[in-house]
């Protein structure tokens, strides 16, 4: 089956967050980081090694946790997101604060916070 560039998911979310495994993820990661700038849909557990990437063709993500200041960048570096679904962390010290993205037209957003939680 041959895929074009458009139609491309990297499922990092099935590598193990263990300490032992960081180094195995990096080095997948760093294999990867060719082709994310490039992707239309991405879906992945955390956002901790993408938030200096340009994302210039994505239009969809998919995290499955992110903390603010994370999404935030992201937002940033994704100027054609127009579909988001995300679980993120929130805490009291940067809830004053407001994403921007002009584009974005689908939103699926759970909030975690010490103080509350919204889905």
């Amino acid at each position: 089956m041959n895929f074009t560039q458009s139609h491309i998911n990297i499922y990092l979310h099935a590598i193990p967050l263990g300490i032992q495994n960081r180094q195995l993820r990096t080095i997948l990661f760093d294999s990867y980081i060719q082709v994310l700038p490039r992707l239309n849909r991405l879906y992945l557990s955390d956002a901790c090694y993408i938030r200096t990437i340009k994302f210039l063709q994505l239009h969809h993500l998919k995290l499955a946790y992110c903390q603010y200041d994370e999404l935030k960048d992201i937002i940033q570096h994704a100027p054609f997101l127009e579909s988001l679904n995300v679980r993120l962390e929130l805490d009291h010290s940067n809830m004053h604060n407001s994403l921007a993205s002009s584009q974005l037209i689908r939103l699926h957003l759970t909030i975690m916070s010490k103080y509350f939680y919204i889905c």
